[in-house]
């Protein structure tokens, strides 16, 4: 794969941002502009929330689904906003990532655009526009198969359809960073077999000029969450006879556990970011924007 720039466009002193060369900027911008007012009369709500949150908006201008995702990311330290402000934000990186992902026919949602909005260093808003897509997430899928007389042969056919897409997108450089089982999609309402995986939440990518290393795909395939018995088929599948499996087995498992490990570990850690989540998950405040 090729690095992909977006060519970022300065609305304002506080606003920049860029947009799929299918997409007018001004509507984007508009769109954002008018997103706190949306919210407030319904015609756009929010489907995910935590620290940071999706909204879904009906709109035909910028979506050929009729319907727009919008990643709304959270508050950042100053010095992660210093930092993103010399390099690029994670709206911004989620914008490049999906284009790179289209660009080589790998699936994931239409991007649309990225906007920010700064004060001085400060990143005060920051959102990426997907088209929306109906899915189902391979954690949804597992959670609805489970306990059923077919679930062997559906976990199988599951395993066959992912892991051959991972190994691809890792054949090409690309290092997802945050690959769970909730950040692979399957566009439709119902699981079947002739479904293609879509990748979502590409901020923390990184691209390689080559393959990724036997080291780097292993931390990738780490945050897998299966059964041992089927996370040992994916890894088979993954594997197709010309990767030394054990060892791609062996660094995913330490890593795995050192997942856990902080996972658990995060409110002593993080105190006042997670406090801060909980209080976003139940909150409906929307800041104006630019």
């Amino acid at each position: 794969m090729e690095r992909y720039e977006s060519t970022k466009t300065e609305f304002s002193s506080e606003c920049e941002g860029s947009a799929a060369q299918h997409i007018d900027e001004l509507e984007l911008l508009a769109t954002i502009k008018d997103l706190p007012n949306q919210l407030a009369n319904g015609t756009a709500k929010k489907i995910s929330q935590h620290y940071d949150s999706v909204i879904y908006l009906e709109t035909s201008n910028l979506s050929s689904t009729g319907a727009v995702a919008i990643k709304v990311f959270g508050e950042q330290t100053f010095f992660k906003d210093w930092y993103d402000s010399t390099a690029s934000t994670q709206a911004q990186r989620s914008f490049e990532a999906a284009e790179l992902l289209i660009a080589n026919n790998i699936g994931t949602p239409r991007p649309v655009g990225w906007i920010n909005q700064w004060k001085g260093r400060r990143l005060k808003g920051s959102f990426y526009i997907s088209e929306f897509v109906e899915a189902i997430s391979v954690r949804d899928v597992l959670s609805n198969i489970y306990g059923e007389l077919t679930y062997d042969s559906e976990m199988m056919k599951l395993l066959f359809i992912i892991a051959p897409v991972i190994r691809l997108m890792h054949d090409y450089g690309f290092f997802h960073g945050d690959l769970g089982n909730q950040n692979i999609i399957l566009p439709s309402k119902k699981f079947h077999s002739d479904m293609l995986p879509m990748f979502i939440d590409l901020n923390r990518y990184k691209l390689s000029s080559s393959s990724l290393s036997l080291r780097e795909r292993s931390l990738d395939l780490a945050r897998l969450l299966f059964p041992e018995k089927y996370r040992r088929a994916l890894f088979e599948i993954y594997a197709d006879g010309n990767l030394p499996l054990n060892q791609l087995w062996q660094v995913a498992e330490l890593k795995r556990m050192l997942i856990t490990i902080k996972k658990q570990t995060r409110p002593l850690r993080h105190p006042v970011k997670t406090l801060k989540g909980k209080f976003k998950k139940n909150s409906s405040k929307v800041t104006p924007i630019c």
